[in-house]
């Protein structure tokens, strides 16, 4: 399929479902092999809902991760996906969740105006992932430029749009178990599930 925007939900499913079947075939990059991380200093995050501050210790990190999170939806909402990042989670007022370290929005995607709105936790990386897969992309460059495809993230890309569950579900089962007929009956999980962003070192 070639490379674009597209909006249609049924497409979006059949993409899904080829690239879960279809290996990347281009050019392999692995990456920085080492790195030495740089301590991120304390940042102050303004909220979009109540407009107090809220200040996170190591946070600059996480809220230039935000920023360029809000980019990336806010160039999908200008492609016309009907998309929106729920940052609740950094205000210290809004908030109504336990935070042990990093704060992350939610995502909420719907493709019909008269659906509920699919709702994910996510991060950067991920959110890279899902703009791939909306405009056509077959991979990303991760955290270190090494290459990610998208073939080898089915299970994000439906946790993060609610597509194909039951094939991603299929597709996780072979790769983690190949077919070992014992864990047939094995459910990884359901569509109510919220799933957390599982490679978010970024940038």
């Amino acid at each position: 399929m070639s490379g674009g925007y597209i909006l249609d939900k049924n497409l979006l499913e059949k993409r899904l479902e080829e690239l879960a079947v279809t290996p990347y075939t281009g050019e392999i990059c692995h990456g920085a092999m080492c790195y030495c991380p740089a301590c991120p200093e304390a940042g102050e995050y303004l909220c979009v809902i109540c407009n107090r501050t809220s200040e996170h210790i190591h946070g600059e990190f996480f809220l230039k991760q935000l920023i360029r999170s809000r980019e990336i939806v806010n160039d999908l909402k200008s492609q016309g996906y009907d998309v929106n990042l729920d940052e609740r989670e950094f205000c210290r007022y809004c908030n109504v969740n336990v935070i042990d370290y990093e704060p992350k929005p939610y995502l909420n995607i719907r493709f019909d105006k008269n659906d509920k709105y699919h709702t994910s936790k996510v991060g950067l990386h991920n959110l890279k992932l899902l703009h791939a897969f909306l405009t056509g992309g077959d991979h990303i460059l991760g955290a270190y430029d090494d290459t990610v495809t998208l073939h080898e993230s089915i299970d994000i890309l439906s946790n993060m749009t609610g597509l194909c569950v039951e094939m991603a579900d299929q597709w996780l089962h072979k790769i983690r178990m190949g077919n070992d007929p014992k864990y047939d009956r094995v459910k990884w999980r359901t569509s109510d599930d919220f799933f957390e962003d599982i490679n978010d070192d970024d940038e």
